[in-house]
């Protein structure tokens, strides 16, 4: 045996606790270790990549169906928003008076109009709102109209209504 071999068989000095304080933690780095692929599972957990793939697959279908039901959500409502347009000025007034979208969709997973027309008499009745119609049937209104303090009398010429 040689001098080399014999002093890296004696056992070194036990560490002080202000060298394990500072000790860097040494990362494992055998080449045989098993590539996981990103994979944040323990390796004894008794499932293969396999199972894992099918996992993120399984977790990625859920995040897709998820934000297509938000996307179906958004355009209910917005075809409640435009049916309910025809008989309310603000149809954002119909979330107000607490109507849930579950009410107003049918069986087949379509906004109902007659629902959506039953539901706006509700809130027409709940918060006291008008029928945007009924403005233009009313016309212009002039305020103050035949209140002016001069009443204009029958002149009957030109000449009469430039002397004044």
């Amino acid at each position: 045996m040689t001098d080399d071999q014999a002093t890296s068989t004696e056992p070194e000095d036990p560490p002080t606790a202000e060298s394990a304080e500072t000790a860097q933690p040494v990362e494992n780095t055998t080449p045989d270790a098993p590539d996981t692929d990103g994979i944040d599972a323990a390796p004894d957990d008794g499932l293969t990549r396999r199972d894992h793939r099918y996992r993120e697959k399984l977790r990625a279908a859920e995040a897709e169906r998820d934000t297509l039901r938000q996307n179906l959500e958004t355009m209910q409502r917005r075809e409640v928003e435009r049916l309910a347009a025809d008989h309310l000025t603000k149809p954002a007034a119909l979330w107000t008076v607490g109507v849930e979208l579950s009410t107003l969709v049918g069986d087949d997973g379509t906004v109902d109009p007659e629902r959506v027309l039953t539901a706006t008499q509700d809130a027409k009745q709940q918060l006291g709102l008008e029928d945007p119609k009924a403005k233009l049937r009313r016309g212009p209104v002039v305020s103050r109209e035949g209140t002016s303090v001069h009443s204009g009398g029958n002149s009957g010429s030109w000449s009469d209504a430039f002397k004044r």
